[in-house]
């Protein structure tokens, strides 16, 4: 009985161990800009050092109704991404960018270019880490 309890007690440490260092190698990071028309928003989550999700949010500020579809840009360390026509609901479009696995991260230091197109519009912007 008591040789049971030391083997719980135990499994119990060494489960609480690797749950802490998982959760320790664990980095978001956000880069946020902002224009008369547009607010975007850049999400990183990094894991252990070497892969990292990616998501993208924009949403339009701007006077006037909101444009039913866009075309945009971006342009990340680890991930790029486009697409022309894309829907938008209430004035807000919210992707998943991507992912890697074994890649070189997004650093604080990194520079996301977005460009946004829309009726007739056009916006570029250069997103920077928020604080």
């Amino acid at each position: 009985m008591k040789s049971n309890s030391i083997l719980i007690v135990m499994a119990l440490v060494l489960t609480s161990l690797v749950l802490t260092a998982c959760y320790s190698d664990y980095e978001e990071l956000s880069f946020k800009d902002k224009t008369d028309h547009w607010e975007v928003e850049y999400f990183v989550s990094i894991r252990g050092g070497d892969s990292e999700n990616v998501s993208l949010i924009m949403e339009y500020i701007g006077e006037g109704e909101p444009p039913e579809n866009i075309s945009y840009s971006v342009d990340g360390v680890t991930s790029s991404s486009m697409a022309e026509n894309r829907f938008m609901s209430n004035g807000v479009l919210n992707i998943s960018v991507g992912s890697c696995v074994g890649c070189q991260v997004t650093q604080e230091d990194a520079q996301i270019d977005v460009s946004i197109r829309w009726e007739d519009n056009n916006e570029s912007m250069v997103l920077e880490l928020e604080d």
